[in-house]
């Protein structure tokens, strides 16, 4: 393990040589929230808040702000639902949620998100 002058860490990978920089490496953002009632939320890092913008779609608004609007986003959604996201900017994203058998946006019960990338 190496940490430089700007505080970043560097340890050895798994079995090898290789190098990992320890803040590349980590969630930047997470969200569990009930997409179906008053979108509140179970629990979180680095979110600022929710906005309901209507049956199915969800803006999560970032508390410390993405360098690139197209960072890394994986979540998933309950009720036999599937997890989209869209309108990418460093500061938020929507996400949306629908029925497995369905094109129709809808509200889902428990939404997860995960964000990787770097911050501003």
């Amino acid at each position: 393990m190496s940490i430089d002058t700007s505080g970043q860490v560097t340890i050895r990978g798994e079995g090898s040589a290789t190098t990992t920089n320890l803040q590349q490496g980590l969630n930047k953002a997470y969200c569990t929230f009930a997409q179906s009632s008053s979108h509140t939320i179970d629990d979180s890092f680095n979110i600022s808040g929710l906005s309901d913008d209507g049956a199915g779609q969800t803006t999560v608004s970032y508390t410390n702000v993405f360098s690139v609007a197209k960072h890394p986003i994986a979540g998933t959604s309950n009720w036999n639902g599937v997890f989209t996201h869209d309108t990418y900017t460093t500061g938020s994203n929507q996400i949306r949620g629908r029925g497995a058998d369905s094109t129709s946006l809808s509200d889902r019960g428990t939404m997860t998100m995960l964000c990787g990338g770097s911050l501003a």
